[in-house]
């Protein structure tokens, strides 16, 4: 019996709710082969020898490496199980036209788990021997570069990934030396000074090319030291024996933010925001140009010691600028979240029809925790005036997407070279958020239910089915666990898919609406 069912289809460039024609009739699925008309037989695993897209003995894997040719950072290649690392090395190299410095190059294996180790892969062993299909996937990534590392008076040359941050160095370094457990910190050593670095930021970026540190371990919260103890201090810390109450800088945002208090915002936050709203508009190259660096680190440590600071004293907006981008560069996670930025990279890479990206954009901002939604309701109608004042500021709004955009979404593998390939796509995805700064910034309505992957390339065999491509980012509309084919959209249009085919990563659950942040008093 074949059933037909009305169902309405969307207008594609509009992206309204309404839906019309008429939809063919799905196919069930069992264990008898389809025809030619018919998608592949659904299975739950998608490498089952029946599939169309996988055969067998085959390994689908998410491989990360720079590609400036290509302008893309993540593909999905197939490996043969038995195949030798050398040879899979080899392979991504070339896909990733990088054969030329590939000897600079090594296989590095993702944790599945944030906070777990990855592991270097070595070139004499096979792809089987790594249980890929358990982990993150495979990163083509700049060797460990051999640095003189110093521990209590004994200095060591040991390779080191330099392009992780500081905290993950250290975890490298422990391994290395087999230290005992503890918690350590890296100095810069050069000219008989001992700087201490940033644990958040990475290594390669506070140090020079095969330059000299000393790790030191902490004891009672003190460092010891052969010449004297003192605390750890960063970058505008206060002196030895200054206590800090209240850190507002570096610290997520749901921990420095009380609702009712400053509308929800961190203070340093409300404080800059309001001040430069009322003073710095106008200001030409408002956050482009740079503020005095020493007095904003002073203004740093003041909101971190609990002080309640009075931005208006400050001797420049500039400084005041240059503090708000501080605090955002400085959020262990950055606003738009690391778990959301491929996402992101996404739709920009595959979404063209910027009406449509726009909307996706919005669904996925609307799924980031209140603290962060909070700021940026109260963000992105700031920065629009600004962009509003561009005839005397200069800071039209491309110029604005590229001073803030790098604080609002960051790679959580930041290195030299991920910045430059996407910095493209962050500006863009900026510009579309600027541009459409209400629609960001009110309750969203939208019938999605949850975010999805293509892990595979499909190809639909009626009207009713959608094509996508590895890579595309699906929007699920229904689930239908009974017959395996769900409703959704990818690229503005409105289908039926195998969900064998997609990787769901992001559950839509309709949060209530963020309450307006109310402007505070600097």
């Amino acid at each position: 019996v074949v059933a037909v069912v009305e169902r309405r289809k969307p207008k594609r460039k509009t992206r309204t709710t309404q839906r019309e024609g008429l939809w063919s009739w799905l196919p069930s699925f069992n264990n008898s082969n389809n025809n030619n008309n018919k998608p592949p037989r659904l299975c739950s695993d998608p490498s089952d020898s029946t599939h169309s897209m996988a055969a067998p003995n085959k390994l689908i894997l998410q491989v990360g490496f720079w590609n400036a040719a290509e302008g893309s950072t993540y593909k999905t290649m197939a490996f043969a199980s038995n195949m030798s690392v050398v040879d899979a090395h080899n392979l991504i190299a070339a896909k990733g036209n990088l054969k030329a410095v590939k000897d600079q190059y090594g296989l590095y294996v993702k944790p599945l788990e944030a906070g777990d180790v990855g592991i270097w892969m070595k070139m004499e062993d096979k792809l089987s021997e790594y249980n890929l299909a358990n982990k993150g996937g495979i990163m083509f990534k700049l060797l460990p570069q051999p640095l003189q590392v110093t521990h209590e008076g004994t200095q060591s040359s040991l390779p080191v990934d330099t392009q992780v941050s500081v905290s993950e160095c250290i975890k490298q370094i422990v391994r290395s030396l087999s230290l005992s457990e503890g918690e350590y910190v890296l100095f810069k050593t050069s000219d008989k000074t001992a700087t201490p670095l940033d644990n958040d930021r990475p290594l390669a970026e506070q140090i020079e090319a095969r330059g000299a540190i000393t790790i030191k371990k902490k004891k009672g919260g003190l460092l010891r030291s052969n010449a004297r103890k003192s605390r750890v201090m960063g970058p505008g810390t206060p002196a030895s024996g200054t206590k800090i109450i209240h850190p507002v800088f570096g610290r997520p945002i749901a921990q420095v933010t009380q609702m009712g208090v400053h509308g929800g915002l961190p203070v340093v936050v409300s404080k800059c925001i309001s001040y430069l709203e009322e003073e710095a508009l106008r200001l030409e190259g408002i956050f482009r140009i740079s503020g005095n660096q020493m007095e904003i680190q002073d203004l740093k440590r003041r909101f971190d010691e609990g002080i309640d600071v009075n931005v208006r004293e400050a001797s420049s907006p500039h400084c005041i600028s240059g503090l708000l981008k501080l605090y955002l560069r400085e959020l262990p996670e950055p606003l738009f979240t690391h778990s959301l930025y491929d996402t992101f990279i996404a739709l920009f890479d595959t979404v063209k029809d910027k009406a449509i990206r726009t909307q996706y954009i919005k669904v996925l901002l609307d799924t980031l925790p209140l603290p962060n939604r909070l700021l940026i309701r109260r963000f992105l109608p700031f920065l629009n005036k600004v962009i509003e004042n561009e005839a005397v500021n200069k800071m039209a709004i491309h110029n604005v997407a590229t001073v803030v955009g790098p604080n609002l979404l960051r790679s959580p593998e930041e290195t030299p070279f991920l910045l430059v390939q996407h910095t493209p796509a962050v500006n863009e995805i900026s510009c579309d958020i600027l541009r459409n700064w209400k629609m960001m910034v009110e309750e969203g309505d939208y019938d999605f239910i949850a975010v999805g992957t293509a892990t595979y390339s499909y190809k639909a065999q009626s009207e009713s089915e959608l094509n996508f491509n590895v890579g595309d980012v699906i929007f699920v509309i229904k689930e239908d666990d009974e017959t395996g084919w769900w409703e959704g959209e990818v690229r503005g249009e409105y289908g039926f898919f195998p969900i064998n085919y997609v990787n769901v990563f992001l559950r839509l659950n309709k949060r209530a609406a963020a309450p307006a942040p109310s402007s505070s008093s600097s």
